[in-house]
């Protein structure tokens, strides 16, 4: 087993739910329902969605139905769908060439046009591909593979490195500041940090128990979320020193998203939304509402004040988004 390079901070204590409650000096937050969509012929198991903020075009991508539609968040109009995509596994928008791009659980990644939907470009990854980040400020795309991760040109539509991890990465975040990557290998319980300026990892981080995909980076508190599998508790790693810090929650957590702009954390369980205000000392709820029903995907998006819930109804007939506008009052 590796070294282990970060030290444990155990912050324990009890945490209620408030329900649509703030707490402390921040600006209260409220999640105002938008919109309800309930959508036909769409898998509910592995669902993924990314938002053209430009146009407002929510893609999902569903590896059940091996389709992609876009649709409307505000208005719930489907715009157009593209089938017989081998089970796509995650979806990115490259907005400098309004393109979509496909992993999926072939040897290909696909590129599609924003607008139409239509096919533009194919890359042979080799394996099967998951994770995939699109870095918009050095205009690269990090994708997962089977045994680390692949850098893909979107101007080139070509492959252009690789980095072996010998584990397979279920999710890629990019720090800009460092000019690093922090790959979640959460089936091996470890973090890798990639430095991209040497094109190599620089360190891993490892933990003791099982992760969730979803991680979260607060750049500006140069601090790593992660979120427990199997416990109810949020790990967070200082990226300068390596020192971790595990702070507990209500609930289990499934899916983890940021606003670093406003420092605020969304946590989302299968029948919980929570929010919290990370300062640079202390980790504060401000918000707590219930989803009825089960969660089954979850996305925000902090430049249209959009977070989206794919959830499955107490019917089960069909999944249904709900679509929440973040109001700061």
């Amino acid at each position: 087993m590796r070294n282990r390079n970060f030290y444990i901070l155990l912050i324990t204590g009890s945490l209620c739910l408030f329900d649509s409650h703030a707490q402390g000096g921040f600006n209260q937050i409220s999640l105002k329902v938008l919109k309800r969509i309930s959508l036909k012929d769409i898998g509910k198991e592995n669902l993924q969605m990314d938002v053209n903020p430009v146009d407002t075009i929510l893609y999902l991508a569903s590896p059940e139905t091996n389709s992609i539609f876009s649709i409307n968040p505000l208005t719930g109009k489907q715009l157009s769908v593209i089938h017989n995509i081998p089970e796509p596994k995650r979806i990115s928008y490259i907005r400098k060439q309004d393109e979509l791009f496909v992993s999926t659980a072939t040897t290909k990644c696909f590129f599609y046009n924003g607008k139409s939907l239509n096919r533009t470009h194919k890359v042979q990854v080799m394996s099967p591909s998951d994770a995939v980040l699109y870095d918009s400020t050095n205009d690269q795309i990090y994708v997962g593979y089977q045994d680390g991760v692949k850098r893909i040109s979107p101007i080139r539509h070509k492959l252009t490195g690789f980095i072996p991890l010998y584990q397979e990465p279920k999710s890629i975040v990019y720090d800009a500041g460092k000019n690093r990557l922090y790959v979640n290998n959460s089936n091996a319980y470890s973090t890798s940090v990639i430095d991209l300026d040497a094109f190599r990892v620089a360190i891993e981080w490892e933990t003791d128990e099982p992760l969730i995909n979803d991680m979260a980076l607060d750049t500006a508190g140069e601090r790593l979320f992660l979120a427990s599998k199997e416990k109810a508790e949020i790990i967070s790693i200082n990226t300068k020193t390596g020192r971790r810090t595990i702070f507990s929650v209500p609930t289990s957590i499934n899916r983890m998203h940021i606003d670093s702009k406003s420092r605020l954390l969304y946590l989302i369980s299968e029948n919980a939304i929570l929010i919290y205000h990370v300062g640079f000392s202390k980790f504060i709820q401000v918000l707590s509402t219930k989803i009825e029903g089960r969660m089954v995907s979850s996305f925000l998006s902090p430049e249209l004040r959009l977070l989206v819930i794919a959830r499955e109804p107490p019917s089960k007939v069909k999944i249904e988004l709900i679509v929440y506008q973040i109001e700061k009052n």
